[in-house]
């Protein structure tokens, strides 16, 4: 599950254009750790979840507003140093 099987290229779910795809899970590196995620929409919800097993770190984001991105509000976690944990 955790081992790139294939390439993700840039799409409207993936963190990065190098991120590889396992069986159910994207793959980013984040130096020096490797993040595990995988995004979810439909018609009235938004998710995102994301796994660091080097920083025993987990984060989950569920909306009830399709209009809201989680994968914005990670994004800005890891850029300010909020998560994951070191």
């Amino acid at each position: 599950m955790f081992t790139a099987h294939a390439a993700a290229g840039q799409g409207p779910g993936t963190w990065g254009s190098d991120d590889g795809y396992g069986y159910g899970w994207y793959l980013h590196g984040l130096a020096p750790a490797t993040l595990r995620y995988h995004s979810g929409h439909n018609s009235g919800f938004n998710s995102f979840s994301a796994w660091v097993p080097e920083n025993e770190a987990s984060l989950v984001i569920l909306s009830n507003d399709d209009s809201t991105d989680p994968q914005a509000i990670a994004r800005e976690l890891v850029r300010s140093g909020l998560w994951p944990a070191p």
